[in-house]
This record gives structure tokens, C-alpha cells and sequence, in this order.
């Protein structure tokens, strides 16, 4: 049924999870597996005020950008050998930058957690979740959950 799988990945449990359950999907489908990682893109919006940051925006998202991608290697390492993976980083919003890599790779599947690392951020601009299953021109597979 379902041949080319994205699934969203930040490291965090509920991703994990997804990640589990996308590939068991895999397994039983003979299916492909993306493996997305979002990296927040960091604007000088974060630090307004009337003082000036003693911080290098863009070595600190360089460091963000490699989280990403370590991210990624650990989890693709983790995965058993017979899955078909490949696996991306990029920096945007998390939401969009889903929905997008969904269209873009013909994918037919989207796999996401519940929550992921952005819990408070989630509280003012909605969760990536919510979103992506809004806006997904595929379906959705919500993962995990509060206890």
C-alpha cells in the first residue's frame, strides 16, 4: 500500500516512536523510508532588545545544522539492515519543510510524532503535527502521545 515513507525526525521520544512504527510500515509494505530531519532556522528576531548579542548567529546554526545531521546518522544506524533508507537534513520550519519534502518526493505517507523537542514553541504557533496533517497532500500518521 504505501511505498515511499517520510518520516519527521528530531531525536525526540515521541520521534523515535514514529520512527518504529514507519518501520514496521516499511517492513510489511516493501517500502522506502525518508528520513527528515528539520533544523530551526535562527533569525535575529531571537534576540531583540536594545542590546546587541555577544553570540555568532552563524556559528550557532552551523551547530544547530550538525545536531541535525548527527541526529540523523545515529538514527539510520539504529535501523535493521533489510529497511531502505535515505535520509535528509534541512533548515526551515519544521511544519512547511515537511509538507514540502512530502510533495517533492512522491512520497505517500508522512509518519510524525505527536510532539517533538518543540513543546513550548508549539503552545504559540501550533504544533508541527497539526500542521502537517492539515496541510499534507498525503496522509498522516501521528505517533505517540501523552500518557
Amino acid at each position: 500500500m504505501f511505498k515511499r515513507i517520510l518520516v519527521a525526525y528530531d531525536g525526540s521520544e515521541n520521534a523515535s516512536q514514529a520512527l518504529s512504527e514507519a518501520v514496521d510500515l516499511a517492513r510489511a509494505n516493501d517500502a522506502e523510508l525518508t528520513l527528515l530531519n528539520v533544523a530551526p532556522a535562527i533569525g535575529n528576531w531571537v534576540f531583540t532588545g536594545p542590546v546587541t548579542p555577544a553570540v555568532n548567529l552563524e556559528l550557532v546554526q552551523k551547530e544547530i545544522e550538525e545536531t541535525a545531521r548527527n541526529e540523523l546518522e545515529d538514527a539510520v544506524e539504529g535501523l535493521p539492515d533489510d529497511v531502505r533508507v535515505t535520509s535528509r537534513a534541512v533548515t526551515g520550519q519544521a511544519g512547511p519543510e515537511i509538507v514540502r519534502l512530502a510533495k517533492e518526493g512522491n512520497h505517500d505517507l508522512v509518519v510524525v510524532g505527536s510532539r517533538g523537542r518543540g513543546e513550548v514553541e508549539s503552545l504559540f504557533l501550533g504544533s508541527v503535527s497539526q500542521h502537517v496533517s492539515h496541510a499534507s497532500p498525503v496522509p498522516v500518521l501521528i505517533v505517540g502521545g501523552s500518557a
